[in-house]
């Protein structure tokens, strides 16, 4: 390895197999993601139940306005985290022993960040948006600034000490209460302001259990606002705050943008529903990156180089699994939105096969985000994902007064793409990444599958999906793009979710 600038050379690394003890931390991430993974997939299907009575309800106009205040504060949102979501996990991660002064100083930033933030996020609302209406919304909404901040920092003391099911736990009860509560107003007859305020009290809810959770069973709760102190770790937050900001906007940016370009009415309403549908479902794919942060910092800080191998396999089941999941949103994804959502939002169900494949680039993005950061490359995402930001607000009204709704989730596919290409660019310009193995093959795979598809749905759907898959799933097995080590870790994985069940 050429410390100076970071190239490794992968032909002297031993890919240990993966059952040997010095896999561990392959099983830790495994176990870990799964966690959080049944966390996100119980969470959000309880959200995307509670999306569908919502939008069902409200119709593409009402909904449309709802989400778009929404997005508004979920914008906003980075700058009350500060960034410190992977921060967080990477330095307990790399030394639990200063797990106390750690915790005591994001707590501090957070309440400061927060604050502030949620305050400049209720006048910007006021300032820039023309429909008071719409301002008062995002006022309602910039109170859950605060406490989702808050909410959100015990979830990640939680996943820095590898407590994923603590996460789950904290999840599941207080999104289906939100469910619950936003029902019963809905029945009730009340409107998305209360709606809207509902969703902040309950984050309240969820921030005082999780913040008494973290003082009872982990580091114990201390605040301590002075600057000297706080400024360590606020320069230190810098880069992951432009990154987590950037990466949002990538996700949440082509609401706003969309919504400013057509205005009120039901293409705003269907296109933020097949955004959300996608941004649902990339947390699940970015619960495999949260959870293999604290195991990547500390292969990083041994300098053992098992990070190039916990990368290349998370690589890999990117590719595998969003390509599963895009393919079965052009299958299935159509006829499913217009049971599940009505007739209204024929838009919507034209759009969900587009935007679903918007995951591949995003989980590529993802995985190396968090390879970098644990490597200390603190600046290589941000500028990375700065591109992609670029990319998509260029973009985005150019491709939607060309095509419409279609154009925007070009363009949100164009960002991540982006972001993504630059960041694989890097990474196989330092050999970080073998591609033959992590990108050729997997993409000729994918390329496969897509024209095995494409061939066969004309005759039926039902024939066309699961024959792609198995072209999909054999060409990976041909290629080594699953490999035996792969199949045995599943085994064992399986094995043991059964014991514990």
């Amino acid at each position: 390895m050429t410390a100076a600038c970071g190239l490794v050379d992968r032909a002297n690394l031993q890919v240990p197999h993966i059952l040997n003890a010095d896999t561990g931390g392959i099983r830790s991430i495994a176990s870990n993601s799964l966690q959080l993974m049944a966390k996100n997939i119980v969470v959000y299907l309880v959200r995307f139940l509670y999306v569908a009575i919502v939008a069902r309800f409200l119709g593409p106009e009402l909904y449309g306005l709802l989400v778009y205040g929404q997005t508004w504060y979920l914008v906003f949102l980075p700058f009350a985290f500060m960034g410190l979501q992977l921060a967080i996990s990477r330095l307990i991660g790399r030394d639990n022993s200063r797990a106390r002064e750690i915790s005591t100083q994001t707590l501090s930033l957070r309440i400061l960040a927060s604050v502030l933030t949620a305050l400049v996020c209720a006048g910007s609302g006021w300032l820039l948006v023309d429909s008071r209406e719409v301002a008062l919304l995002i006022t309602v909404f910039s109170i859950a600034l605060v406490f989702r901040s808050l909410a959100q920092w015990a979830n990640e003391i939680f996943n820095a000490f590898e407590s994923s099911w603590r996460t789950l736990r904290q999840e599941s009860l207080f999104r289906s209460v939100e469910v619950v509560l936003g029902i019963l107003v809905l029945v009730s007859g009340g409107g998305i302001y209360l709606l809207a305020f509902v969703h902040s009290m309950v984050w309240l809810l969820q921030a005082l259990r999780g913040i008494y959770l973290v003082h009872r069973e982990y580091t114990g709760i201390h605040i301590d606002l002075s600057l000297g102190r706080l400024k360590p770790v606020l320069l230190m937050a810098i880069p992951f705050l432009a990154g987590a900001f950037l990466t949002n906007w990538e996700l949440q940016g082509a609401i706003i943008l969309f919504h400013n370009h057509a205005g009120e009415g039901q293409a705003s309403g269907s296109f933020a529903l097949a955004i959300q549908i996608m941004i649902i479902l990339s947390v699940l794919f970015a619960s495999i990156t949260i959870a293999a942060l604290p195991v990547l910092s500390r292969s990083a800080q041994r300098k053992d180089h098992k990070d190039l191998l916990f990368v290349d396999t998370l690589m890999r089941a990117g590719f595998l699994g969003c390509a599963m999941v895009g393919i079965a949103g052009m299958a299935l994804g159509p006829s499913l939105v217009i049971r599940i959502f009505g007739e209204q939002y024929l838009l919507a169900a034209r759009l969900i096969g587009p935007a679903l494949w918007c995951l591949l680039p995003f989980s590529l993005a993802s995985t190396l985000t968090a390879f970098t950061i644990a490597r200390g490359y603190y600046y290589l995402s941000p500028a990375c994902h700065l591109a992609g930001a670029v990319v998509l607000t260029v973009s985005l009204p150019i491709l939607v007064a060309e095509w419409g709704a279609t154009g925007g989730i070009i363009a949100a596919g164009l960002g991540l793409g982006t972001s993504a290409i630059c960041l694989i660019m890097i990474a196989v310009t330092r050999n970080w990444l073998d591609a033959l193995k992590v990108l050729v093959y997997p993409a000729l795979c994918v390329a496969a599958l897509l024209a095995t598809y494409n061939l066969l749905e004309p005759f039926s759907v039902w024939l066309a999906l699961p024959a792609s898959l198995l072209v999909l799933l054999g060409l990976a097995h041909m290629t080594g793009t699953i490999s035996a080590a792969d199949r045995q870790l599943v085994k064992q994985l399986m094995d043991r979710s059964r014991a514990q069940a």
